[in-house]
């Protein structure tokens, strides 16, 4: 068995105490030290919502990365930007929901940033239709955060 090096017992005891750290306090709001690409991401999702609740089609799918892939609840991935713009185009054509998301935590890693967020949907007169929670993944594009990777699901209590 191959000896470990000083460095690489420092970098997994780094490790460890970072994971440790994040998991007895998932309160954190945010796991990094860079302001700037918080602030940045945090306008992405304020932007996803805007787009949303405007039923800005084009505007939605310019926070999309091609590859993106999206989890809804109950139905398979849908794979590709293109794909997730047409279920957008469905819900803007059949429904006139509101969306507003409340960031719980974000961890940002270089060019990479998980959202775990709260959601609410409700209707035109401000009924909640449904609240559950979500995680986004984004990454960086450009100068821009985009969506790679999204799951959610609703609250049992809805």
């Amino acid at each position: 068995m191959r000896k470990l090096s000083l460095i690489s017992v420092a970098v997994v005891l780094l490790l460890g105490v970072f994971v440790w750290a994040f998991v007895a306090n998932p309160s954190a709001s945010v796991v990094s030290a860079d302001k700037g690409r918080e602030s940045q991401i945090r306008e992405a999702s304020k932007a996803w919502d805007e787009a949303f609740n405007a039923e800005d089609h084009s505007a939605l799918m310019e926070l999309y990365a091609d590859e993106a892939v999206s989890m809804p609840p109950g139905i398979p991935a849908l794979e590709g930007k293109e794909v997730i713009g047409q279920d957008f185009e469905y819900i803007f054509e059949t429904y006139n929901w509101k969306h507003e998301t409340t960031i719980v935590d974000l961890l940002i890693s270089g060019n990479v940033a998980v959202e775990r967020g709260a959601y609410t949907m409700s209707s035109e007169e401000g009924e909640t239709l449904e609240a559950g929670k979500h995680i986004v993944v984004r990454q960086k594009h450009g100068n821009a955060w985009l969506v790679v990777r999204e799951i959610w699901n609703w609250n049992t209590d809805n």
